[in-house]
């Protein structure tokens, strides 16, 4: 169930709490705020039940540009080691 919280990670920030709604039209459709702006719509492109999602995002700012994603569930807990310095 989606409740409007997206956790993102990047090598530049270690984490940042996004705001995400599903498209009224298009439930497969996210939308993605990021500092109170729109920041990208991904749409389910393939989903596997037991451990893998791909995605189709586009930016919502410049020349849109647009990437393909998969996501993939893990079996265990696991810490992301502390980035160098």
């Amino acid at each position: 169930m989606l409740n409007g919280t997206l956790l993102e990670t990047s090598c530049v920030e270690p984490y940042r709490i996004a705001t995400c709604t599903a498209d009224r039209n298009d439930p497969n459709t996210l939308h993605v705020v990021e500092y109170q702006r729109p920041a990208f719509a991904a749409t389910v492109s393939a989903a596997n039940p037991e451990n893998t999602l791909q995605l189709r995002q586009v930016l919502a700012m410049g020349n849109k540009e647009t990437r393909d994603l998969m996501l993939t569930a893990v079996n265990q807990e696991m810490v992301r080691p502390d980035l160098r310095k």
